[in-house]
């Protein structure tokens, strides 16, 4: 049988303990890293989303605004020729 006669076993366990504990904390730290990064992603894509409704409100505002002016020149025509 082996018999320690000094605490290297159990400097060993504590050693490997402490390190136990550190992988454990950089792990959380790096979970905690990813659902930061998983929420920005999300809240990047959202934003793209919005954007782009955005921008295609403006396309559609912008002919909604070229149409009236169309048909403003057309009544200040019609009303020219009735005067």
């Amino acid at each position: 049988m082996y018999f320690s006669t000094d605490n290297s076993d159990e400097k060993t366990i504590n050693q490997m303990n402490l390190k136990m504990k550190k992988l454990y904390e950089e792990m959380q730290r790096l979970q905690e890293q990813a659902r930061e990064y998983n929420t920005l992603k999300q809240q990047h894509t959202e934003a793209k989303e919005d954007l782009q409704r955005s921008r295609e409100l403006i396309t559609l505002l912008h002919e909604k605004y070229s149409n009236l002016r169309l048909e403003l020149s057309m009544a200040k025509a019609d009303l020219a020729k009735k005067n």
